[in-house]
Order: structure tokens, then C-alpha cells, then sequence
């Protein structure tokens, strides 16, 4: 959901990167994740706001600018009964990454390892097992095809894409 990225205050506020379309749903949540030496650690949500353009979260047990600087860098996580409902054609980014790409006839074109939010419209990083990227635009006219559960999108490549 985000990134923590600075310290706010002395009271153990953080400053939050959204890495969700909407970083409201912030001040929704109870509880997060975040990854403690290879474990997730959980912590109740004391408050979040929004104030001007920028997202500051308290957690529980953070309690000071020391505690604070202790979470910086990390990623803040939320159990996916947590997560909101997306409408149908919508998917999480975590669920697009690491999905194998193939063209219409079948042949495999990589696998998608990252998501470029450009604003217009989604681009998918697909890295083919040479190492070689194609950027491809996340549209329906290009992606046919997905198959969350699969892990497999099927893509008509747009002419010179490749």
C-alpha cells in the first residue's frame, strides 16, 4: 500500500509514499504489515491523515522519532481480505507482477516485472529470458486475455512493438 519515507515529528509519526490510487483508504485501515528481518510484523493503526497531498501514519508501539526511523524504507503491507474490491478488468499490481506473457499463437514473451504508472494508462515491464524489456502499454486492446489465477496474460502485440 506504501512506503514509509521520512519521520514526522517526535511523536513517531511517518510520512507515507501511497503506492494506491486513492490514499484515503489509509485512514480506513486497523492494522498493517511490515517486513521485520524476513518476518511480517503487525501493527494497529492509531491514526492516518492526508494533509496537503501527503499521508502521515501513527502505529501502535511507534512512539517516538527513534522507533520511527527504525520502519524507514519499508513497505507497508495489508492483509488482501483488507483490501478494497476492484471493479471487474481491474487487478492489484502484486497480482500483475510475475505473470508469464504470451502472444496469441502461444509463444512466451517474458514475464511482467513491473508496473509503470504513467498516469494515461498502466505500462507493463515484460522481461524477456534473455533479460531483454518490452514496454507494453496495459490496455485491453493489448492484453486479451488475463488470467489472474493463472498467472498468465495473453497479449496481441500492437505492430512494431517487437
Amino acid at each position: 500500500m506504501g512506503k514509509i519515507t521520512k519521520t514526522h515529528g517526535v511523536d513517531g509519526e511517518v510520512y507515507v509514499l501511497p503506492l494506491t490510487d486513492d490514499p484515503a483508504r489509509f485512514t480506513l485501515l486497523s492494522d498493517v504489515l511490515i517486513e521485520e528481518n524476513g518476518l511480517l510484523k503487525k501493527y494497529k493503526v492509531d491514526h492516518a491523515r492526508v494533509s496537503g497531498g501527503r499521508t502521515v501514519l501513527k502505529l501502535s508501539g511507534v512512539n517516538d522519532k527513534e522507533s520511527a526511523e527504525h520502519i524507514l524504507g519499508r513497505y507497508i503491507l495489508i492483509n488482501r481480505a483488507d483490501a478494497v474490491q476492484l471493479p471487474e478488468d481491474s487487478f492489484f499490481i502484486s497480482d500483475i507482477v510475475g505473470c508469464e506473457v504470451i502472444d496469441e499463437g502461444g509463444t512466451v514473451l517474458g514475464k511482467v516485472t513491473d508496473v509503470l504508472q504513467t498516469g494515461g494508462n498502466d505500462v507493463y515491464t515484460v522481461t524477456d529470458p534473455s533479460g531483454k524489456e518490452i514496454l507494453m502499454p496495459a490496455l485491453k486492446s493489448v492484453f486479451i486475455k488475463v488470467d489472474i489465477k493463472k498467472k498468465i496474460l495473453t497479449a496481441r502485440l500492437p505492430e512494431g512493438l517487437v
